[in-house]
């Protein structure tokens, strides 16, 4: 477990060695003594001030290196599998060498130094990351002030992530895909009424609903048959849509602080 990890580390460190990613640390923090078996690595609150010696670790998935000393984000580009990357409360100051992490979904850098927007654009091209966190809310969404980056103090920082992360679903613990759902009411109803100057166009007429004069030698069975599974269809979508506004509504009604 992450504990004994850490124990054992600890008496590696008192009999003389420094706290470092080494072939002997892994395997004992992952327990497995095959490298190319760890698809999950913990080492976090170590004391480590570099990440190194991965490369024999190629189907390495998860990786935490949480609450280190750890000043620059290298080392990685072999971990062609890696998902999830967290370097939460370290001290690096750049955003680099991610962009090569292809498979990469979650990427947690909240308690850092990283101050330059710019740099958010090496990970442009990391088409699954979904998941982004420079700063952590608390319930009142004012950010800890313990884990956070200066670039988060920056009056566009938001606007600017979402820019050029479109990909990103989640940033900082909040659901994007919610708040573009509820956007529009923030805007204000004076912005709202062009959209609504004209009334929406029905999905259903009167002569949508109306059978269609019988042909002699039609079957009408056949006609009435397809007509029954459109109007199914548009109802069952009907109900999906409404579901889902629920759902929306929903899970904004629980993390909005009353």
């Amino acid at each position: 477990s992450d504990f004994r990890c850490r124990n054992r580390w600890r008496l590696m460190a008192q009999a003389g060695n420094k706290a470092r990613i080494t072939e002997d640390a892994i395997k004992t923090c992952s327990g497995q003594f095959d490298l190319e078996a760890v698809y999950t690595l913990t080492m976090s609150r170590m004391g480590l001030r570099k990440i190194e010696n991965l490369t024999d670790c190629p189907n390495l998935t998860t990786l935490d290196l949480s609450h280190n000393r750890i000043t620059k984000i290298q080392g990685l580009a072999e971990l062609q599998q890696l998902t999830r990357l967290v370097l939460m409360d370290n001290e690096i100051s750049v955003l680099e060498n991610v962009e090569g992490l292809a498979l990469l979904e979650t990427l947690q850098l909240q308690g850092n130094q990283i101050s330059n927007l710019d740099d958010v654009l090496c990970m442009s091209n990391l088409p699954r990351l979904r998941t982004l966190r420079f700063q952590t809310l608390e319930t009142s969404g004012t950010p800890d002030p313990d884990e956070t980056n200066p670039l988060c103090a920056h009056p566009a920082y938001r606007t600017t992530v979402r820019r050029m992360l479109p990909q990103l679903k989640m940033l900082d613990g909040e659901s994007l895909t919610l708040e573009d759902a509820i956007a529009p009411e923030e805007q204000g109803s004076d912005e709202l009424a062009p959209a609504f100057s004209k009334a929406p166009k029905s999905w259903f007429t009167a002569e949508d609903l109306t059978l269609p004069p019988a042909t002699e030698g039609a079957d009408d069975k056949d006609g009435d048959i397809a007509g029954l599974a459109e109007f199914e269809n548009g109802l069952t979508e009907c109900k999906r849509l409404s579901a889902r506004a629920q759902a929306l509504i929903d899970d904004y009604k629980a993390k909005t602080p009353r």
